[in-house]
């Protein structure tokens, strides 16, 4: 099935996130119905989790579908970038889905404005669970 990635994201330890937008020539991505945030997290020994990376996606699969996240690492495994996070057994993956009715593009700011408000949620999460 046909997953194709919009952007990747790396969060370095010594700048902030550094992103890279993939062109889409073909306009293959807009006609997929589903559109993906995937954080690649690796938990701290006080068992927070540390967003290193991610990607969105655009696809004709869903959470459950069972070739899902093969289709995830599939296109991870093509980026090496992204290829090191998922190698990584200490790796998990935070899948978040984005609605997007009607919407077949979105603007690179309006990919990281996404990326930014899931991830400030997840991070709140954290820290504010249990009051």
């Amino acid at each position: 099935m046909l997953t194709i990635p919009i952007l990747h994201y790396i969060f370095n330890s010594d700048a902030p996130m550094t992103h890279f937008m993939y062109e889409d020539k073909e306009g293959r991505a807009s006609i997929l119905p589903n559109l993906y945030i995937v954080f690649m997290c690796k938990h701290n020994n006080k068992g927070v989790k540390i967003i290193k990376g991610g990607l969105v996606v655009r696809t004709m699969l869903s959470l459950h579908d069972e070739d899902f996240i093969l289709a995830i690492n599939e296109v991870c495994l093509m980026n090496q970038a992204l290829a090191s996070l998922v190698d990584d057994i200490n790796i998990t993956l935070l899948l978040e889905k984005i609605p997007i009715d009607g919407i077949t593009n979105l603007t690179e700011y309006e990919y990281l404005q996404i990326i930014a408000q899931q991830y400030l949620q997840i991070v709140s999460q954290q820290y504010f669970k249990d009051g």
